[in-house]
């Protein structure tokens, strides 16, 4: 699996994966994607402490536990996995490491620990948590079993019914849930995006696949001739567009690259799928 950085997070979201609210300038690292506090809730022996102010302070000796403020989606090619930060870590915070399966729609949750003698305060909205993104070799339509409100229900049986209640809360909140209908829209688009592309070309390969080698020959040769035209034509192009009456349909540098690059793909594309016979 490859790791995706910044370049890749920023070039992908929105496509391969959804990450809601999103802050570029503060939570994007070269290596992941760094998430924020959204709500937090102390765990000790006997009761259970909601925090939704400016400060979360962690006990000495305690656990709190964490949902972060970002909705994450990940298609089925995309895998995530949960780590420290070292700030965090350098302050005596336990924080566990676990992963991001395939698909999973939600925000994430984490146990933070406070072995230390004395209380650790954080501020809501703080990065407490770097989730590294990494791009699957193949696409997997399996979904995680367990969603935030599961998972609410699941630890309410050993935290108390207190515990879940205040999670539940938080997750029906009618500020987190306007932030979860803009999440499920971008959602919608980005799968509409992942699937049109996909089947578009799984369809292109399985057409191209079964003709016969020489019809393929024909068409990198057709290929062929329109890149040579298009090279010759770039010198013409304002006097073939003043006389057609559309002067104002500019063929800039870029586009033409595109152009050319799209159709040397599809060549070298057609001749890799050649059958080899014996």
């Amino acid at each position: 699996m490859a790791i995706l950085t910044d370049s890749s997070i920023d070039k992908f979201l929105d496509k391969k994966f959804v990450i809601h609210p999103f802050d570029k300038k503060n939570c994007l690292t070269p290596l992941g994607y760094d998430l924020r506090i959204g709500y937090a809730i102390a765990l000790n022996e006997e009761i259970v402490k909601c925090h939704d102010n400016e400060k979360v302070i962690i006990p000495a000796m305690s656990s709190m536990f964490i949902v972060s403020k970002e909705h994450v989606w990940l298609s089925g090619k995309v895998v995530g996995t949960l780590h420290s930060i070292g700030g965090l870590a350098a302050h005596g915070l336990l924080i566990n490491s676990t992963t991001i399966d395939p698909n999973w729609s939600g925000q994430l949750t984490c146990l933070i620990t406070n072995p230390t003698k004395h209380a650790i305060e954080l501020d809501i909205n703080s990065k407490f948590i770097t989730m590294i993104l990494h791009e699957a070799t193949e696409y997997t339509n399996n979904t995680p079993q367990t969603a935030p409100i599961i998972v609410a229900k699941k630890y309410g049986n050993i935290y108390g019914e207190e515990f879940s209640n205040s999670l539940l809360t938080y997750i029906t909140s009618d500020a987190n849930s306007k932030t979860k209908e803009i999440f499920n829209e971008k959602i919608k688009k980005a799968q509409l995006k992942y699937n049109l592309r996909n089947h578009l070309i799984e369809k292109i390969v399985n057409y191209i696949s079964i003709l016969p080698n020489w019809i393929r020959l024909i068409l990198i040769t057709i290929l062929i001739v329109i890149t040579i035209f298009l090279l010759l034509l770039i010198p013409f192009w304002n006097k073939i567009t003043a006389i057609i009456g559309v002067p104002t349909l500019t063929l800039d540098s870029q586009t033409f690259i595109a152009v050319i690059a799209v159709i040397v793909t599809l060549i070298v594309f057609i001749t890799g799928l050649f059958k080899v016979k014996k």
